[in-house]
């Protein structure tokens, strides 16, 4: 009778053995490391994908603002006819002389008229040309804090996570933040300034048409 439950006991630890072995040969089939990778993979797939919308709205916004008058030293130095050449371009950023006064105010109508009809004076232009590289220019650092968040956001999100990539990932994204809030603070004085030359160009045109 003993001899009935010490083979029982064997044939157990056999048929346990084999199957251990078993399980063995199917967990080196399917090695851990290669279901992260392609998990990884296709987080990185998905990082492209969503980053390259973003980049394609960058390219876009930056051939835009290339297109502006430029108000550089290095412009002013290198052009004899800058001052003509800005006014020339400042005629094309009317627009800005409305988003100055506010766009939710109720004689945004009227406003709009005006920005028709005056004159472009030199220290118009400029600050047209001004808040026009500045109001590009926070579009452009915002569209760049969506491309570091969704890398970030993918680093993390993967298995072979890198913490140092991660940690310098973060740091950028807050020096974006802090672009962007600097620029974001510059603009009311940019739009003030519009304002109030736009005010001046008016005041010379009425005073003009009563001469």
């Amino acid at each position: 009778m003993i001899w009935l439950v010490a083979f029982g006991v064997c044939l157990a630890v056999i048929l346990l053995y084999q199957a251990l072995r078993k399980l063995d040969r199917l967990a080196s089939n399917f090695p851990q490391e290669s279901y992260d990778s392609r998990h990884d993979q296709r987080i990185t797939e998905e990082i492209s994908t969503v980053v390259e919308s973003y980049t394609e709205r960058l390219r876009h916004l930056k051939a835009e603002k290339d297109e502006l008058p430029p108000i550089d030293p290095w412009a002013i130095n290198s052009n004899a006819n800058w001052e003509r050449d800005l006014i020339a371009g400042a005629e094309n950023l009317r627009g800005y002389i409305v988003e100055a006064y506010g766009l939710e105010t109720p004689d945004t109508y009227h406003v709009q008229q005006i920005a028709q009809t005056i004159p472009i004076t030199y220290p118009l232009a400029h600050d047209l040309a001004a808040l026009a590289h500045q109001t590009y220019e926070l579009t452009i650092k915002r569209v760049e804090w969506h491309i570091k968040k969704v890398e970030l956001l993918g680093l993390m999100r993967k298995r072979a996570c890198d913490l140092a990539a991660v940690a310098s990932e973060e740091f950028e994204l807050r020096e974006i933040e802090r672009e962007i809030q600097s620029l974001r603070d510059g603009l009311p004085a940019w739009k003030k300034a519009v304002w109030e030359q736009a005010c001046e160009a008016e005041k010379q045109r009425v005073g003009v048409r009563r001469a």
